[in-house]
């Protein structure tokens, strides 16, 4: 049986989180339930020190504190997809489009628009247009290749496929997260 139980539990002081983690799994024990040691770390991750923190992955992503371009002294959580997560996600594309490259072309457009769509809903958090950007280009190349593969000989160059694309009206990377606003007390500035 499994458990919608991934959580990420943060503490100001480490002798804490270390008493946190002895204690933690006795009190699952009690529930006949298991902690995954393999994903259960400590990581130093805090604001004021941010070329110390550490960084760790959760649901998907890699978090990890990064300074501002526009202002040096602001540190920010900053969130990309996780490399593993983004081969494996290549992957089960390049598996859907080989078993799916026999379809009628509009009913395969239909099924790759809802799973980029999906995708860029999942992914599409500030900071990770790179990423973004990354896992089009190459499910383009991977949709390129598999469907010059409909028939004995190649169908279209590259240069074709990039004028048919734009009939095809996929959705493109975006960022779909919204900016948090901060409402600040009348009279003082964001530091």
């Amino acid at each position: 049986m499994r458990y919608a139980d991934d959580s990420i539990v943060c503490f100001e002081n480490e002798n804490d989180a270390r008493a946190y983690l002895q204690a933690f799994p006795k009190r699952l024990e009690k529930f006949s339930l298991q902690l995954a040691e393999e994903k259960s770390l400590l990581v130093r991750f805090e604001r004021w020190n941010p070329e110390q923190s550490g960084r760790f992955t959760f649901l998907g992503f890699d978090f990890h504190w990064a300074r501002s371009r526009k202002h040096k002294h602001y540190a920010y959580v900053k969130r990309v997809t996780n490399k593993e997560k983004f081969r494996a996600s290549l992957l089960a594309f390049k598996e859907w489009i080989k078993r799916s490259r026999s379809v009628k072309l509009p009913d395969l457009l239909v099924v790759l628009r809802r799973k980029l769509r999906g995708y860029w809903n999942y992914y599409g958090v500030r900071g990770n247009s790179r990423m973004l950007a990354k896992y089009d280009l190459k499910a383009k190349q991977i949709l390129f290749k598999w469907l010059n593969r409909r028939s004995q000989r190649r169908s279209m160059t590259w240069t074709q496929f990039g004028e048919r694309l734009k009939h095809w009206n996929l959705p493109l990377p975006r960022i779909v997260e919204k900016p948090v606003r901060v409402n600040l007390p009348s009279g003082r500035k964001p530091a």
